[in-house]
């Protein structure tokens, strides 16, 4: 077996890739909103903690997105989202380490000057915004339902294995 068999084996024959994990359970995805997630409290830092947020509201589509600038932002072939009202949004940055950078023509993505993590992409218009789903500090109740701009991922990456359907182009 060649090199380039066993990364495809790899990503393919993975079991963290091919079947959903036990967070993307259907009871929970099929239950209410509210049942769902518990609270209207949801909270989260960056690796190094110097950046802290909260969002006191429901959050919304939680998705993975392939796009091009989001495999640049975060050096991985996706990354999952979750969205909120940005006028739910409460931040805690005493040093200051919160930089954002102007990544669309409708957007900015933000991450910790110190650290590193890629925290949010930031909607222009002041609705919303959406935040990387592990910064929070309950990852496990934003299960991504939906995968958008799977025409961008990488082509060994196993984006049908992971969720059925794509939502965007």
């Amino acid at each position: 077996m060649d090199e380039s068999q066993k990364a495809e084996n790899f990503f393919l024959d993975s079991s963290e890739t091919t079947n959903l994990p036990k967070s993307h359970n259907t009871d929970i995805m099929n239950q209410p909103k509210a049942k769902r997630f518990g609270s209207k409290h949801f909270s989260g830092r960056c690796l190094c903690g110097g950046i802290q947020f909260e969002f006191s509201s429901q959050p919304d589509w939680p998705h993975y997105c392939c796009c091009d600038d989001c495999q640049k932002w975060s050096g991985a072939p996706t990354v999952a989202w979750v969205d909120f009202p940005q006028v739910a949004f409460k931040l805690s940055d005493p040093q200051n380490l919160l930089r954002k950078f102007k990544s669309s023509p409708i957007a900015q993505r933000a991450f910790c000057s110190q650290c590193g993590s890629s925290l949010f992409a930031i909607d222009d218009d002041g609705k919303n915004m959406s935040v990387t789903i592990t910064t929070l500090d309950r990852p496990n109740l934003h299960c991504p339902e939906s995968v958008s701009y799977t025409s961008f991922a990488p082509k060994w990456f196993p984006h049908k294995k992971i969720l059925p359907g794509e939502a965007g182009s």
